[in-house]
């Protein structure tokens, strides 16, 4: 198809494509830094068969087309082969989430006392989930004081019983989820009984422990007329043969050099006026959710697996999705997830990236 441009148009456009190609080959060096670092972390590498052939593909959930905006919960039946997924960037975010939950234990660690069987019994789970899946990683041994899960590549033991750490804990370290225990009150409410989330958004463990779901949920708009009802149904008649998931997506704005550490671990939340908007300072933040009725003690392991991408780095197509999305917000929920702060950023970078296509094609 042929689109005729004034002599006006070309040159505009041509400017704009000369101008986003120059700032797109000379990305700001704090992100060259931090993307070196990684590298260095990673010298110990995935072996082959773990990462690729024997273990779930990963990938991130990308940013689906969706009709008028409402708020759901956007289950979907997860295949258990694929529950736990290792991926190329396991060794560095291991270093990210070991120094978090090192450093910062009382804030994306805790266990109430009612918990402690659901723990043990998540460790479980988990372990015997990553040595089947990723046996060139992990592997489990006999010892003179019981049964150890082996990390292979990071060079870590942990027993899977009578731990110096919370068996929770242990768990998220050896995965590259969150883990939280979800138990259900005396009124039928679920409520946050254990938590090792070391990527936190908006809330810390220290702070929430005891909290139901409608309580941590009650800052989101709609939340308590669209959807609560729904969730708290969808927790009762969770079955360990049914594991469910579903997929969710943030936006955020880092500092030049902000530090890993900081950037995934965000107890205060993602509303940071202070910072600037550049389109190589925002970040899409994607949640895989996942949901597990544990057979023996009927406590629900919620995990979460965080990536994050670059704006600048998502595909044309996954970039308009983006932008149509965000568009589609009603008032309050867009002023819940500071759409003011950023959105014209995400807006204006989609028209550039556009016309540049247009160009070249």
């Amino acid at each position: 198809m042929f689109i005729l441009f004034n002599a006006a148009s070309l040159v505009a456009i041509f400017c704009i494509f000369l101008a986003w190609t120059h700032k797109w080959l000379s990305r700001s060096s704090w992100r060259a830094q931090k993307q070196k670092a990684e590298e260095e972390v990673r010298k110990v590498t995935l072996p082959h068969s773990s990462a690729s052939s024997e273990g779930p593909v990963s990938s991130p959930a990308p940013v689906r087309e969706k009709p008028k905006y409402r708020i759901t919960m956007g289950l979907k039946r997860m295949d258990k082969a694929g529950w736990l997924i290792v991926d190329e960037n396991y060794s560095a975010r291991h270093q990210v989430r070991a120094n978090l939950f090192n450093n910062r234990n009382r804030e994306v660690s805790q266990c109430l006392p009612e918990a402690k069987d659901a723990c043990d019994e998540a460790l479980k789970e988990v372990s015997s989930f990553l040595c089947r899946t990723y046996p060139d990683m992990f592997e489990l041994k006999e010892s003179a004081s019981g049964t150890i899960v082996r990390n292979k590549l990071m060079g870590e033991e942990f027993p899977l019983e009578n731990s110096t750490i919370s068996p929770l804990e242990a768990a998220a370290r050896l995965a590259m989820e969150d883990m939280t225990i979800l138990l259900k009150n005396d009124s039928g409410d679920h409520y946050v009984a254990a938590t090792s989330s070391a990527f936190l958004i908006g809330w810390s463990a220290n702070t929430r422990m005891g909290s139901t779901l409608n309580e941590m949920h009650a800052p989101v708009p709609q939340w308590a007329r669209q959807i609560a009802f729904s969730v708290n149904k969808f927790m009762a008649r969770l079955t360990p043969e049914s594991p469910m998931e579903r997929s969710s997506y943030f936006v955020q704005v880092i500092q030049p050099n902000e530090p890993w550490e900081s950037i995934f671990f965000q107890p205060e939340g993602l509303l940071q006026d202070h910072t600037i908007p550049t389109p190589e300072r925002v970040l899409i933040r994607r949640e895989r959710q996942t949901f597990n009725r544990l057979p023996k003690t009927n406590g629900i392991l919620f995990t979460v697996k965080t990536t994050v991408s670059f704006l600048e780095d998502l595909p044309l197509s996954e970039l308009q999705l983006l932008a149509k999305d965000i568009e589609s917000w009603p008032e309050d929920m867009a002023a819940y997830k500071g759409r003011s702060h950023w959105g014209e950023t995400i807006s204006n970078f989609c028209r550039v990236k556009e016309a540049t296509y247009d160009v070249v094609c």
